[in-house]
């Protein structure tokens, strides 16, 4: 039942410009990315990943991050859950505590990153080599975002 549910949610999803879907078992605890087309702010890819019971990523490790930007091709990027609120780093899933997803147990900041002031809400992206850039989050990007349901297939999806 679950499985065929999860078979409906990814039949669904083909509808709005997927272009990659569960690339391992659909119910498999490894993380699976979805690619879209269109050019969205932070808070819009955020919005429209919820709308489809995804979230942005949450990045827990290295891997998860080579994996990823494996999808950003060239010099795009996509966006991340990651963003400074102006008073702290957290995630789009409501985690602050960015010790347990090994935030500073791995440098993927790219080169001269962070480099903005928190004067507003400042949102994360990452490229195509898994480094990560701060933008402002009214910027269009592509986006990167995963399902909140844990026992079935963790998606992310990205905006291009």
């Amino acid at each position: 039942m679950a499985s065929m549910f999860v078979l409906a949610m990814c039949r669904s999803l083909s509808r709005i410009s997927l272009t990659r879907v569960c690339p391992t078992a659909l119910c498999s605890p490894v993380r699976s990315y979805i690619l879209y087309d269109e050019p969205r702010t932070w808070f819009e890819a955020q919005s429209f990943c919820r709308e489809h019971h995804l979230d942005l990523a949450t990045i827990t490790n290295s891997a998860d991050a080579t994996l990823l930007s494996t999808d950003v091709t060239g010099t795009d990027f996509a966006w991340i859950g990651l963003f400074d609120d102006m008073t702290e780093w957290r995630w789009s899933d409501g985690n602050v505590d960015l010790s347990s997803t090994n935030f500073t147990n791995w440098d993927s900041w790219a080169p001269s990153e962070p480099d903005l002031t928190a004067v507003s809400r400042i949102c994360v992206s990452i490229n195509a080599n898994g480094s990560w850039s701060d933008e402002m989050c009214d910027e269009t990007n592509n986006c990167a975002s995963r399902n909140n349901v844990s026992h079935l297939c963790r998606k992310i999806c990205a905006f291009k």
